[in-house]
């Protein structure tokens, strides 16, 4: 049940509409193998780019922890090797954030059978403290600031015991467990979200299809004590997966999205009273694509609409990585033609991220054993280069406030400023012939520019 002090309903109905699926291949992607089993993305060196945070393993449990620095040079993909550590028995996933809130990004890591959690403390140098954080046998980990006090907490899962825990920090990283799901044996993906608008982080909670549960919303009450809500889905009674919380609908309020195992994607449109709307977004109906255990949304070919790539297994044929090209603005009918990326299988988790800073975001991919990347080589209508034909150009770049755009494109559709995993940040008034950037921190942004029958992007340093 809701807690008493919410005045906000929650409400479950379904949409259904006709997809069309043209299946298409082409050469549009290039791809390429990088050093490492798991992998993170950040900004290790703050620089405005993307680098790799990778573990490589070797015989007899040994492993090596390094960084892989994007040195962004045009039209190829280079990397500077930064040794971190040597371990042994290095194993679950790698994580990377400023955990300290000092500026620098730190890392953690997991080793052992007991997978206890370590973290990396960045000196500022790209050299690292170990701390060992005395939390164990805990996977999925998400870094969040659950209880709002100013420092990170963890929510994660035991595989082997099927639970799942909050570890909220004390503010010296010392960690109080708790499992706030009743029986959460079924448990299969989690996410951190206000559901309910009432100010604190609750928690959308993905079951497994042997139990009688689809999805539950831990509603938090306070001082960590929860109520459940059990959620009874329009589209799937399969394995609920892959949670994300994302502004699906470009409404101003987040969605949230899932992954069911009987490869569906859907969308839970959330509205301003906290009622939830579910959307197919990719169904399995007449499809030879499926399945799919991973997908990311993004932007690939800079026209302004997110696209989505997948990746995912089969049993009995190799599964190449796909890419659906959005056709439609995002909302209630996407329209997809759908490109294959390339063939990485298992693709466990697709990642996006512009690897050789022309504008385009690439393609990244873990196999378990293995890590790949994906150059994007679509052909676009305009690309970075193209801007400087017709005389667009911005200044100061790099700039710490204001940048100016001189000779802009005429009939204007949108303006957006966008990260370089291609989310977008904010939209620029058409008639604006400058932005501010001052609250941005500092690196890599895209700008693009939608006109009528042209679409410029181009790339700026916020210092």
């Amino acid at each position: 049940m809701l807690s008493s002090t919410c005045t906000k309903t929650l409400l479950i109905v379904g949409l259904n509409f006709l997809y069309l699926f043209p299946i298409f291949s082409q050469e549009s992607f290039e791809r390429f193998s990088f050093v490492g089993d798991e992998y993170d993305l950040n900004d290790f060196n703050g620089d405005g780019y993307q680098d790799i945070f990778v573990n490589e393993s070797f015989a007899f449990g040994n492993n090596t922890l390094m960084i892989l620095l994007n040195q962004c040079v045009p039209e190829e993909v280079a990397f500077d090797t930064i040794h971190v550590a040597d371990r042994e028995d290095v194993t679950g996933e790698l994580l990377s954030t400023d955990f300290d809130m000092d500026g620098d990004i730190d890392l953690l890591y997991q080793r052992g059978d007991s997978a206890t959690l370590y973290l990396l403390l960045n000196n500022g140098d790209l050299s690292f403290e170990e701390v060992e954080l005395g939390i164990e046998n805990s996977f999925r980990n998400q870094i969040v600031d659950f209880d709002q006090d100013g420092d990170y907490d963890f929510l994660g899962l035991n595989y082997n015991k099927r639970e799942f825990y909050v570890f909220i920090n004390d503010g010296a990283n010392n960690f109080e467990k708790f499992t706030p799901l009743e029986d959460d044996k079924y448990i299969s993906t989690k996410a951190p979200f206000d559901v309910d608008d009432d100010g604190d982080l609750d928690i959308v909670i993905g079951m497994q299809s042997w139990d009688n549960r689809e999805m539950i919303f831990l509603i938090n009450e306070s001082n960590n004590q929860f109520s459940e809500q059990e959620i009874d889905l329009t589209f799937t009674n399969q394995d609920v997966d892959n949670i994300v919380i994302m502004d699906y609908d470009k409404d101003g309020i987040d969605d949230i999205v899932y992954h069911a195992a009987d490869t569906k994607l859907i969308a839970m449109l959330k509205d301003q009273d906290a009622n939830y709307t579910e959307l197919k977004i990719l169904p399995a109906e007449g499809a030879d694509y499926y399945p799919f255990v991973s997908y990311v949304f993004g932007d690939l070919n800079n026209d302004n609409i997110e696209d989505i790539v997948t990746g995912g297994m089969n049993l009995f044929e190799p599964y190449p990585i796909h890419y659906f090209k959005n056709q439609n603005d995002i909302g209630l009918e996407p329209l997809y033609e759908i490109i294959e990326v390339g063939g990485v299988y298992p693709a466990w988790d697709v990642q996006l991220l512009d690897l050789n800073c022309d504008g385009l975001l690439d393609v990244m991919a873990d196999n378990g054993g293995d890590n790949w990347y994906f150059i994007n080589n679509l052909d676009l209508a305009t690309s970075v280069e193209d801007a400087e034909k017709h005389d667009f150009s911005i200044f100061p770049n790099p700039s710490s406030d204001w940048i100016n755009m001189v000779n802009l494109p005429s009939n204007i559709l949108a303006i957006g400023v966008y990260d370089v995993l291609g989310k977008k940040l904010f939209n620029i008034s058409n008639g604006s012939q400058s932005f501010d950037v001052s609250q941005l921190t500092s690196g890599q942004y895209i700008l693009k520019i939608s006109a009528e029958k042209e679409l410029v992007t181009t790339l700026f340093i916020k210092q």
